[in-house]
């Protein structure tokens, strides 16, 4: 048995749209679809090209193709569905752990319910918000804006403001007009910053409703001045998908860069975000100033020479840097250093609390979304739960607390009954729940056979070597990885060897070995406990060393082999123990089981200390597989340990743009 630690955490479903950028009306539907679902504004917007344009990236690489960069923005954001729109959708599309879904599966079901088909519509979200903010008088009034936008940059205005289909905007305009007090002005792009006030509320913050971003803390990354080509396609889309990585972003559209009152709010932007980091009080925060592609170098310094900023400081350069290439969020290698990885959603979080066994399944309910239509029921997944796992104290194998992403195979090895309500992404287990408070079943996952399906699904056939299956025997042996920490004692592991393949060490030599290492520790055992744990962990026995008469070669006995009598193993003679002379008795000590083994048990004692530093020492989640060989056609791989680690710090992003 093992008491697990659970961690439910709530999220919307998140969906990818694979876009031509030429195809404007296929954008325009991209953002419509958002805008009428629960964090839609985190749904990126993928764009596809028949060739890379170029102008794509900074430096250039000859590497990069169209389809390596649809890869490499799903990777970023690690949707749980991808939907090709427009040309796109007449394309034939292949990913292998992602589903694909149609457009018409993800609209707003315009009936008495006014579900939607996947996730919670803005129906379920209004009447929600209805409810907590406008059902009595605030002290603070917000103010829901639904604009109507004219023809000329309406694409950037609806990606600013989101946009929602005809018929769905026309049944809000009759069931929530009057009752929430929704205005409906006209907006131009010449106007548009006059809504960034965290006041007004809008079909893209609606969207947003109840969610935190939170990603990993990163220097610059995060908060961005975007000076942008408001009448360009692909200009727009990088806007988009800056905010859906997590970014708090304000658009300054050369168009209107010369207004006044937008170089005011940009200057309030800098100026807040201009502060110390909480370690390193010396190094202060700041704002990045972000040219769009289609936007010269000399447009975006004219218009930050134009701001009026209160000096940095001491010596420090400037409130704001300077960025003239966008983050490059479709490569594997730059995110973290262009500060673009993914942000994690974030809406409420249950933590429990299980004792579970290998052949138990472990049965729990799902932290369900507060606007949630209880009586609606799509039979389609509404909502995500993202489980994590922290294992304790299990004897024979590690449990998985690291998932690689992987399809319907991996899914079978975490014991899923159902693998289609089930998802491994880039953040591990993600249960993708049809409806509310449904009964989520899961064994808890061994680490190997996960490490295995996932080997197999990229074509490698694996074994464990001897050496692990020694460490998985020495693992049990020590009550798991906890007790592996009793092994990180140098002067431990040197006595373990001196009794390696059979030899003996005599008491008095033991008990001093042992006491040496105790006093080498501020705070520890003392050394008689210290010796009672590794009796008591089979790690050592006690025993006689005898010499027989006949041969007059040494052999050692346990406790439990012991008699008045006792036959040699090498000339079969059998002679009296020499009781009546006790003080000559020879007591000794000899390693036990897989500490016997030589060469270090060979070389499991690294791997098992290794596999400690990350999981204890670095406190990270783990899922190991001890020593192994793999093959796959000609290539051959043996690795002594193979783990997947997790760790990292989150920083909560409020949603401000």
């Amino acid at each position: 048995m093992g008491n697990v630690d659970l961690t439910l955490s709530l999220r919307p479903i998140k969906l990818a749209f694979l876009v031509e950028p030429s195809d404007k009306d296929a954008v325009r539907t991209s953002i419509e679809i958002s805008s009428c679902l629960w964090g839609g504004v985190f749904n990126p917007i993928v764009p596809v090209f028949p060739r890379k344009p170029r102008n794509w990236e900074w430096p250039i690489s000859p590497y990069w193709k169209s389809r390596n960069i649809v890869d490499g923005y799903l990777d970023a954001y690690d949707p749980d569905f991808v939907v090709p729109v427009g040309i796109c959708s007449k394309r034939s599309w292949y990913f292998s752990h992602r589903r694909l879904l149609q457009m018409e599966d993800l609209l707003p079901v315009l009936d008495e319910d006014f579900g939607a088909g996947y996730g919670i519509s803005i129906f379920e979200i209004l009447s929600f918000i209805y409810e907590e903010e406008f059902k009595f008088k605030r002290a603070e009034p917000l103010h829901m804006v639904f604009p109507i936008i004219g023809r000329q940059h309406s694409l950037f205005l609806q990606a600013f403001f989101g946009t929602l289909p005809l018929d769905v905007d026309d049944i809000i305009s009759q069931k929530f007009d009057t009752k929430i007090g929704i205005q409906r002005p006209n907006v131009a792009v010449k106007e548009f910053h006059k809504y960034l006030a965290l006041d007004f509320l809008f079909p893209r913050r609606i969207s947003t409703w109840k969610i935190r971003a939170e990603r990993h803390d990163n220097f610059r990354g995060g908060q961005c001045v975007l000076v942008l080509d408001a009448s360009n396609t692909l200009d727009v889309i990088d806007y988009w998908n800056l905010r859906a990585i997590g970014w708090n972003v304000v658009p300054v559209p050369i168009q209107v860069r010369g207004q006044q009152e937008l170089r005011d709010i940009v200057e309030e932007f800098i100026e807040e975000n201009y502060y110390p980091l909480r370690n390193s009080p010396n190094v202060y925060h700041m704002t990045t100033v972000l040219r769009s592609r289609n936007v010269s170098e000399n447009l975006v310094r004219e218009f930050t020479e134009s701001l009026f900023l209160t000096a940095p400081v001491d010596n420090h350069k400037g409130k704001y840097a300077l960025q003239f290439w966008q983050p490059r969020i479709w490569d594997n290698w730059a995110r973290e250093s262009d500060g673009v990885e993914c942000c994690n959603l974030m809406v409420e979080t249950r933590e429990l609390e299980v004792t579970s066994s290998s052949d138990d399944y472990m049965s729990v309910r799902t932290v369900d979304p507060p606007m949630i239509f209880r009586h609606v029921f799509s039979g389609k997944p509404r909502f995500a739960n993202d489980i994590g796992i922290r294992n304790y104290g299990y004897e024979v194998d590690p449990a998985a607390e690291v998932f690689p992403e992987g399809g319907r195979e991996l899914a079978h090895s975490i014991g899923a009954i159902a693998p289609e309500e089930w998802r491994i992404g880039a953040g591990g287990l993600v249960y993708l729940s049809r409806g509310p408070n449904e009964r989520v079943l899961l064994r808890l996952p061994r680490s190997e056979p996960v490490f295995i399906s996932w080997l197999k699904q990229h074509g490698w056939d694996v074994k464990l070597s001897s050496a692990g299956r020694i460490a998985k025997q020495m693992l049990k042996q020590v009550h798991g990885i906890w007790g592996v920490s009793f092994l990180a004692r140098p002067r431990l592991i040197t006595l373990l060897g001196k009794m390696a393949n059979g030899k003996t060490l005599l008491k008095r030599t033991v008990q001093a070995e042992v006491h040496r290492i105790v006093n080498e520790e501020s705070f520890g055992p003392d050394a008689e406990s210290f010796l009672q744990a590794l009796t008591e962990q089979n790690i050592i026995r006690l025993g006689l060393q005898m010499q027989c008469p006949v041969c007059q070669q040494h052999s050692w006995r346990p406790l439990d082999a012991l008699d008045y009598t006792i036959t040699c193993e090498r000339c079969l003679n059998a002679f009296a123990v020499p009781t009546h002379t006790p003080d000559d008795l020879k007591w000794a000590y000899r390693a036990h089981g897989t500490f016997g083994l030589p060469k270090s048990s060979y070389g499991v004692y690294a791997v098992l200390l290794t596999l400690r530093f990350f999981s204890r020492v670095l406190r990270g989640a783990t899922t190991p597989i001890m020593s192994f060989t793999a093959h796959r056609k000609r290539q051959i791989l043996e690795a002594d340990l193979g783990i997947f680690y997790q760790h990292g710090m989150l920083v909560v992003c409020p949603i401000n743009s």
